[in-house]
């Protein structure tokens, strides 16, 4: 299902998207662009994703297989700059370009007016030294498209449409255009740009449940869940499975993670703290991680951790974690509005977030805690736990 939008503004930002598309076009072929760099030993690929957190976690899995496609070019990621001490941490990509773009913004995205054009000057800088010889639009976004042919990438590939499959493109810009799957996730999504056709996911590597971290943040207000459905979940949880372990995580003391430290007393860690040292805490001490659909919950994924979701605006299929046990929790059935753009709700006080139920969380919580602990019990000898031949 696509995004409840108005038509009329639809019909404005598709014709402003194709108009776009073919004025740059005429311009490109017209003007005479040079590459940054025309060093050979600098050939480069990019794999272009200055946007959100889980955007950037999604392009992680690409570059081994890069690699192998361009075994003699330098394979350079294009993040956002507000992830740059993560990926710094955690990046495998042979370098990194770290940059804001005006229209990688929500609250400024397609609104052309905001982009300046020094600014844009100064953001090519970053990419002097480099020959694009490829460039991976992994969005289907125009404006993306627009500012790499600027950047003097000779060969670019992408989408038949954006990432929200709203605005169908021409291709003009493109030296590979492919028709984007309705089906995957974005991490599928994102190899079968680089012609790694999978519907496998990633095989979670754990067998025991001792540990779980509860993320109660989002990026966005209309993802949130009720202060006191995750009170009452946590203390359920708590009363039938009293050996585990569980640590709230939140980006800031707001409200809900306040309210929560003021009415848990037992067994429960509270956490404040940055992406690189959460993504160290959930390497070594997380064995489930139950949150919302926002960045973190990729990160879980990447690193191989069970995943439970609580989805309410978010695009399915699109945005569910690519790790095989998991479960999402969402109601989008009820709601013709879904996946919305979440500027407004049209059911304020019973939208989708909110008629998500603590019985039906924890009911996917106690389903996915079995299916470890049992997975994890087949494939431990039973020898070892009777200490039967053991010295």
């Amino acid at each position: 299902m696509l995004f409840n939008i108005n038509p009329y503004i639809y019909f404005f930002k598709k014709f402003t998207v194709l108009f776009c598309e073919i004025f740059f076009k005429l311009y490109y072929s017209m003007t005479s662009l040079l590459p940054n760099c025309n060093n050979n030993d600098n050939k480069c690929v990019l794999v272009f994703e200055p946007n959100a957190l889980g955007d950037s976690i999604t392009i992680l899995c690409l570059y081994n297989e890069l690699k192998q496609l361009y075994p003699s070019y330098k394979i350079i990621s294009v993040v956002n700059r507000k992830w740059k001490n993560l990926h710094d941490k955690i990046s495998n990509y042979d370098g990194i370009i770290y940059i804001d773009l005006p229209w990688s913004k929500k609250s400024l995205k397609n609104k052309l007016h905001n982009i300046s054009f020094l600014k844009l000057i100064e953001i090519k800088n970053n990419f002097y030294n480099y020959n694009i010889e490829y460039a991976y639009d992994v969005r289907g976004d125009i404006l993306n498209q627009i500012f790499l042919k600027w950047l003097g990438a000779k060969k670019i590939i992408s989408w038949d449409c954006d990432l929200s499959r709203k605005y169908v493109n021409l291709g003009l810009l493109l030296h590979k255009r492919y028709k984007m799957p309705l089906e995957l996730n974005r991490e599928q999504l994102n190899k079968s740009l680089i012609g790694i056709v999978s519907n496998l996911e990633n095989s979670s590597t754990i067998k025991m449940v001792n540990n779980v971290f509860i993320h109660i943040n989002a990026g966005w207000a209309k993802r949130l869940w009720d202060k006191r459905k995750w009170l009452a979940l946590i203390t359920k949880i708590q009363n039938e499975y009293p050996l585990i372990n569980i640590t709230v995580i939140s980006d800031q003391p707001d409200d809900t993670y306040n309210y929560l430290k003021s009415n848990l007393y037992l067994r429960t860690n509270f956490v404040i703290t940055s992406l690189e040292n959460l993504y160290d805490m959930m390497s070594f001490q997380c064995d489930l991680f139950l949150g919302l659909d926002s960045g973190i919950t990729h990160i879980a994924a990447y690193l191989k951790k069970p995943v439970i979701v609580l989805v309410g605006p978010g695009q399915l299929p699109l945005w569910q974690p690519n790790i095989d046990k998991k479960r999402i929790i969402h109601h989008q059935e009820y709601f013709p509005c879904a996946p919305c753009e979440q500027k407004r709700c049209f059911y304020e006080g019973k939208n989708c977030m909110d008629i998500i139920n603590v019985d039906e969380v924890y009911g996917a919580f106690k389903d996915l805690i079995e299916e470890i602990n049992i997975s994890g019990f087949h494939n431990v000898d039973p020898k070892s736990i009777l200490g039967i031949g053991l010295n």
